[in-house]
């Protein structure tokens, strides 16, 4: 929202994107394994669900966030109405579940 409503710039948009990316690769190709084993345990605990089905929690979760900001950013910042309707971040924490939320 931050971005349609410019309060952001493409270049921080297209940042972040990159560095979602890269984290998200790493989940799905088991790059820091290390590092993200943490991740995995914390959804575990809080979700109730086994590593492995955490471990793709996260990835699916990361890979939506990562292409989310590429839709939103699709558009030289000019999100056509129809379309930003459905980029409320709102309905987005409605109906994504939040791995880490108690």
């Amino acid at each position: 929202m931050k971005f349609i409503n410019k309060e952001v710039s493409l270049n921080e948009i297209s940042d972040q994107n990159w560095y979602t990316e890269a984290a998200v690769f790493g989940m799905d190709y088991e790059e820091n394994s290390k590092d993200n084993e943490g991740i995995y345990k914390e959804i575990s605990k809080k979700r109730n669900l086994s590593l492995e089905d955490s471990r793709k929690h996260a990835i699916e979760l990361g890979y939506f966030i990562d292409w989310t900001s590429l839709y939103a950013t699709s558009f030289n910042g000019q999100i056509p109405y129809n379309y930003s309707k459905f980029l409320n971040e709102n309905l987005l924490r409605k109906n994504i579940i939040d791995p880490f939320k108690e």
